[in-house]
């Protein structure tokens, strides 16, 4: 019960491929890529995952451009994310991974734009690629016919990951949330049980703020693309792309705002989870301060007429020990009562 389940969206390992896109008989299809090969007429997609450098060699070769590294991905400064040249656009952009383990992370991947052609590079294999490219062979090729089509179509689908993802981190929220404030238990085993119990939820909550975290960070990064992409000349985008990057730019701004409602949220329940461990801790020393409070008294009359003094006339009273033992039930229990009518216990 403690641990959630894997998500059933995961990013799969990479595995190094390359597949071209083209309209071919009326419909389009994915291309595998051919060491040597001519390119393929009517391309409008190639997207590289982990590609080799045989692989690097032969887009080159085939578009004339440079492509970026991973590494040069990973260090690129913010201000050098969205460029263009001419009639060419290079965007690194942000792609969100989840593991089988629910957690998230952010890899950069290359968008390249041609006038007739898209290109994305990229080491992993995150769920929005894989949807677009299913979706993308089922659909009428007058759908997509340009770079542009592809570049706008990825994007959403991104963007729609990203949603996926947050509503699903908020939908784990709702049980931690009744689990947490409908914590109870006492100090016995039960109690034991609860404390193992709330540690397991505050690892779960501070994983779920990690999640929020990283989206923070993504969508931090996406939120000046779409009014880069708007103002660049309306003969690189049609009115109907236009459209749809404005609809981009307020999906992103709703996205913001579920994320940091998320995160209050996940800080709303770490404090909840962290105030409650605090009171369990405080119920504890309550507990051993009475404890100390109640057995004090006793153990200093013990401590008293423990002591080998010679001129200590108490030793030879024929009551002494009987009387000492009373005076250490009374100081006992009287402390007892005290606390009791006071409700400190």
């Amino acid at each position: 019960m403690d641990t959630p389940a894997p998500h059933p969206d995961t990013t799969e390992p990479p595995r190094r491929r390359v597949t071209a896109y083209a309209p071919v008989d009326g419909a389009v299809v994915p291309l595998g890529l051919v060491p040597g090969a001519e390119r393929p007429p009517g391309l409008i997609w190639i997207d590289m995952v982990a590609p080799s450098a045989a692989d690097r060699q032969q887009v080159e070769a085939w578009t004339g451009l440079t492509l970026p590294s991973a590494a040069a991905m990973r260090d690129i400064a913010a201000s050098q994310r969205f460029r263009r040249r001419g009639q060419r656009l290079r965007l690194i952009l942000p792609v969100i991974e989840l593991d089988g383990m629910g957690q998230f992370s952010v890899q950069p991947a290359a968008f390249i734009l041609t006038e007739d052609l898209l290109i994305t590079l990229r080491e992993g294999e995150p769920n929005a690629f894989r949807q677009f490219a299913d979706d993308l062979v089922e659909r009428d090729p007058g759908e997509l016919i340009s770079g542009e089509d592809m570049l706008v179509g990825l994007l959403e689908a991104a963007i729609d990951h990203m949603a996926d993802l947050l509503e699903q981190t908020g939908r784990e929220l709702a049980p931690l949330s009744r689990r947490v404030f409908t914590a109870t238990g006492s100090l016995t085993g039960q109690g034991r049980r609860l404390d193992r119990h709330l540690q397991v939820i505050l690892r779960q909550v501070g994983k779920l703020g990690d999640r929020v975290a990283v989206m923070l960070y993504a969508i931090g990064w996406l939120d000046p693309l779409p009014e880069f992409l708007a103002d660049l000349s309306h003969h690189a985008f049609s009115a109907e792309q236009l459209r749809r990057i404005d609809l981009m730019d307020r999906d992103l701004a709703g996205l913001e705002r579920t994320a940091d409602h998320t995160l209050s949220r996940v800080q709303i329940l770490l404090d909840a989870t962290m105030g409650t461990i605090s009171m369990r801790q405080t119920a504890i020393n309550k507990v051993m301060s009475i404890a100390a409070t109640i057995f004090l008294p006793p153990t200093l009359i013990g401590t008293i007429y423990g002591m080998n003094f010679q001129a200590m006339p108490e030793l030879g009273w024929p009551w002494g020990y009987p009387l000492a033992l009373l005076a250490m039930v009374v100081s006992g229990v009287a402390p007892y009562l005290f606390i009791k009518w006071r409700g400190w216990l």
